[in-house]
């Protein structure tokens, strides 16, 4: 099994950007490994400030739209009991 794209959350992103150890060392390991960092939209929009340091740290990634997640359409009960 080889592993090739690695998705990350908010968490990870809050780690990079307070270059927090454990979250520098799991993306140079990814970066030498050459590894496909994705986010997804809606973790980027729940940490995006718009400032310098967010731009330079979203170099790294690749941002991954939601369209690729969600289904075309939701079949009834699809979702579940509601």
């Amino acid at each position: 099994m080889s592993l090739s794209n690695v998705t990350i959350d908010s968490g990870f992103l809050i780690g990079v950007e307070r270059r927090k150890y454990a979250a520098l060392a799991l993306l140079t390991a990814a970066i030498k490994r050459s590894l496909r960092l994705t986010v997804p939209v809606a973790v980027l929009a729940e940490w995006w400030r718009g400032t310098p340091q967010h731009k330079q740290i979203l170099r790294a990634f690749t941002v991954e739209p939601m369209w690729r997640r969600a289904p075309n359409r939701l079949e009834p009960g699809q979702l579940g009991p509601m």
